[in-house]
């Protein structure tokens, strides 16, 4: 099912990455999005998904995220993970979310802290 009709016209394709879950469940909000392996319209900087593009895919609202939680669903752990985010962050000028101010937090399949 696709999600983002604005998406589609530009040739990429935005769906839900699993089923609604059942009554009293915790709900997964993973998108899967194919067809462009650069989404942002910014003129420079890596290539890759831009903070604009996440909003975008999110549907955040004004406040950018704000108080949200995102979950990445990494298998068989990346020990990196706390840094590849600093440097993405960085180079982005977003301020950094790290372990220190509890912004980063790593857990293993049972919600536990890695």
């Amino acid at each position: 099912m696709a999600l983002a009709p604005s998406a589609s016209a530009r040739g990429v394709s935005v769906e839900r990455g699993c089923s609604a879950p059942a009554a009293g469940r915790a709900a997964c909000m993973a998108l899967v999005v194919s067809g462009s392996p650069h989404l942002s319209a910014a003129a420079s900087g890596p290539a890759g998904y831009h903070p604009a593009d996440l909003i975008s895919a999110y549907k955040l609202t004004a406040t950018k995220g704000t108080g949200q939680t995102v979950a990445i669903i990494d298998a068989f752990d990346n020990p990196k993970a706390e840094a590849d985010l600093a440097v993405y962050r960085s180079t982005f000028g977003l301020p950094a979310c790290t372990t220190a101010n509890k912004c980063f937090r790593k857990v293993n399949q049972s919600g536990a802290a890695k």
